[in-house]
């Protein structure tokens, strides 16, 4: 064994013995070495750099980091490493909408224009709902025109001002659109009177104690214990757009996973408002699989909800399987990692099941 290795399976066997000290569930240890070969075994061949955690029934029963959080400082990833959310940062978006909604201060089935009465001619027919579920119609930043770095909400609503009219109507199709959350962002801060920021850190952040949770603005650098997103070539790739409410969150696996037990009980929404989040908007062609941040598989008591991100060199994963209480998360800074296959490999290793050869 070379000394390399040896260092890394001792870090993995502190890491794993401090993890049985503080919260972890019993499961065979087998199942734990298991995940653990196949992560390293990925790590290895090149294809994850970054941290996974994995939890059933709110104990930990895996977690670990892998390669170089910066390829130039050399500071290893590991589970308390920051990094880029990207889309992951939309279910954040629509829990404060559903809280706001609960409070009253606004309806699914608004009309966008009432907020935002600057697009009453061109968001005509659009609801808030619409927005949560992608099927406004509205097309995406990048078909916009104005997808580059140091993108702001402001320079997105006076894009869409200046727009004539939707080409399919509201509800009409599934279309993936950040510049929908994006305009959640906005409402809220027009609902409230606050940043989005502040909301999000007042309403979410803070009470779930998520402390190395934070929105992305411009005001704070990249910097410490934050890893640098690169290109599956290594070369820097990070994150550069000021938007918020489709992305812009960073985080680390510890804090994502206090995130998906909160949704579990009633902390932040009641349990019938997360399941009008976890049911698939209809639309009027075809089907879809979104609901509100979330994308959902399976019915009744076999529901998973999940979602990734992907930006710059960054890519996020988060699982939820709700029956068994399974939480996967991975969050890696080098863009060629397949972080839906490795969940499945993960998925089928705890129910005792060969996992996928392309994964191995």
């Amino acid at each position: 064994m070379t000394l390399h290795n040896l260092i890394s399976n001792m870090k993995f066997l502190f890491g794993f013995l401090f993890m049985c000290s503080i919260n972890t569930y019993a499961i065979p240890v087998d199942t734990t070495e298991s995940i653990n070969k196949l992560m390293t075994d990925l790590y290895q061949r090149g294809q994850f750099n970054g941290s996974v955690i994995v939890a059933v029934k709110g104990k930990v029963i895996y977690t670990n980091g892998f390669g170089e959080s910066n390829f130039e400082t050399h500071e290893k990833f590991s589970p308390s490493t920051i990094s880029c959310l990207a889309s992951v940062s939309k279910q954040f978006t629509a829990m404060t909408i559903m809280m706001l909604a609960e409070k009253n201060r606004i309806k699914y089935d608004d009309p966008v224009s009432k907020y935002i009465p600057e697009l009453s001619k061109y968001a005509d027919g659009i609801t808030i709902r619409h927005l949560l579920t992608h099927t406004s119609e509205i097309p995406d930043v990048g078909d916009l025109g104005v997808d580059h770095p140091g993108l702001t909400n402001d320079e997105v609503l006076k894009t869409l001002v200046k727009q004539n009219s939707l080409t399919f109507k509201p509800g009409t199709k599934y279309e993936y659109s950040n510049t929908g959350y994006i305009l959640l962002s906005i409402i809220i801060e027009r609902i409230t009177g606050k940043s989005y920021k502040e909301f999000l850190s007042e309403k979410i952040l803070f009470p779930l104690k998520m402390n190395n949770t934070f929105l992305y603005d411009g005001s704070r650098q990249l910097t410490n214990n934050i890893a640098m997103g690169y290109s599956q070539f290594n070369q820097k790739d990070g994150y550069t757009a000021l938007t918020t409410g489709d992305g812009g969150m960073f985080s680390n696996v510890y804090d994502l996973l206090k995130w998906s037990e909160a949704l579990y009980s009633e902390e932040l929404v009641k349990q019938s408002t997360l399941d009008t989040a976890f049911t698939p908007a209809k639309v009027i062609e075809g089907k879809t699989t979104y609901g509100f941040g979330w994308n959902i598989t399976g019915t009744g008591a076999d529901k998973v909800v999940w979602h990734t991100g992907n930006t710059g060199g960054y890519r996020a994963f988060i699982e939820r399987r709700l029956k068994d209480r399974i939480t996967i998360i991975m969050l890696t800074n080098k863009g060629n990692s397949r972080r839906m296959e490795i969940n499945d490999a993960i998925v089928n290793i705890l129910n005792d099941k060969p996992y996928c050869q392309s994964c191995r």
